[in-house]
């Protein structure tokens, strides 16, 4: 690229921020976990940049808000001594008129920053400029003989790699075919747009031709479990259902409906699963239908599964209070069964009798 770089306390380079971040998000939108990608900048001050882009951005690949989410790490290069990752972007932030590249003119940085890669290097920078240094001639050179030095970058979908497209730095070379820009390239990694436009066609766990992922390969989606609906019948009970393919079958439950009466009388709907393997665990929650041991035989109010009593020292239900002795009525008030008690008012019988001589 040729993006300027802008001069402050620490040389950055904004354009190339971009670029490195693009690339970056790209390799976690194709599934790369985020802790396996590291940004190497050679100045600090392109590190405070890439990282504050990077906050802005919120990476898609874990929710944001977790306290336990994994990042990018982004470090200048000779933070990075004795370090290693899968993959390494190397941001080189470079590029003046004055071909000035500054203390990246020393050996040890360029050995730091190449050998850092286990799997993948990438470096972003303006290799015309870099390519007229001596200590870096040699590896650009090089690179451009084995063709990986180009404005261009070819990306394409790991499970289709015939689908390619060209990321570039320009924007106005857009109109060309299977070109995009940078920002392009950012936009479809930001909002998970389909850029991967063919069907994903992954093969499941159950190995079955025709149930292979049907989707469009973008925006990424969990293709570790098939999905399909396949019919399925209980071994015990033989009830037909539909379950989706990779559940396992001892992981099924009977959902159907059964009507069954209980120990107690009353009638009881829950799950054929549940009559059969937990049947312990069903309760009736109906009223009772057993009365009271005691003389008036009151009916039971309890719920019919609690543990409870029906002597007559358990019912509470009201009635009427008589004097004992005179049996009579004391009117407009009620006592409980199990504990009759006279109104604390009239303690006794103030019923008055006719005397006849």
């Amino acid at each position: 690229h040729d993006y300027p770089e802008v001069k402050d306390r620490s040389a950055r380079n904004p354009g190339e921020a971009n670029m490195v971040l693009a690339l970056a998000l790209f390799f976690i939108a194709s599934g790369i976990p985020e802790d396996d990608i590291t940004i190497l900048c050679a100045y600090l001050g392109q590190v405070q940049l890439v990282r504050k882009m990077y906050r802005d951005l919120n990476p898609i690949s874990t929710p944001s808000g977790t306290s336990d989410k994994k990042q990018i790490n982004i470090r200048t290069i000779d933070e990075y001594q004795g370090d290693e990752n899968r993959f390494v972007i190397i941001s080189l932030t470079r590029s003046n008129n004055e071909k000035n590249i500054g203390f990246l003119k020393e050996v040890e940085r360029r050995c730091v920053a190449q050998s850092r890669a286990r799997c993948g290097m990438y470096f972003i920078g303006n290799v015309g400029m870099f390519k007229r240094n001596k200590t870096w001639e040699f590896i650009t050179n090089k690179m451009e003989t084995m063709k990986l030095v180009d404005s261009k970058l070819p990306i394409c979908c790991f499970r289709h790699p015939s689908y390619t497209r060209n990321v570039v730095q320009s924007q106005d070379i857009m109109v060309q075919r299977n070109i995009t820009d940078n920002n392009q390239l950012m936009y479809y990694v930001q909002t998970k747009d389909n850029w991967c436009k063919a069907v994903c066609d992954v093969l499941f766990e159950c190995l079955i031709e025709d149930h292979r992922c049907k989707k469009l390969c973008t925006p990424r989606h969990d293709d570790s479990k098939c999905l399909t609906k396949v019919s399925f019948t209980f071994t015990k009970c033989k009830h037909e259902t539909m379950k989706k393919c990779h559940i396992k079958d001892e992981d099924m439950k009977c959902s159907v409906k059964l009507t069954k009466k209980l120990d107690c009388g009353h009638n009881k709907s829950a799950s054929c699963h549940q009559w059969l393997y937990e049947k312990d665990d069903i309760k009736c929650y109906e009223t009772c239908s057993e009365s009271y041991q005691c003389i008036s035989k009151h009916a039971c109010n309890e719920i019919c599964h609690r543990d409870h009593s029906h002597s007559s020292d358990k019912c509470t239900a009201p009635v009427e209070f008589k004097y004992p002795g005179c049996n009579h009525v004391v009117l407009n008030y009620q006592t409980e069964c199990n504990d009759p008690k006279p109104p604390k008012d009239d303690p006794k019988c103030k019923f008055r009798l006719k005397y006849e001589r």
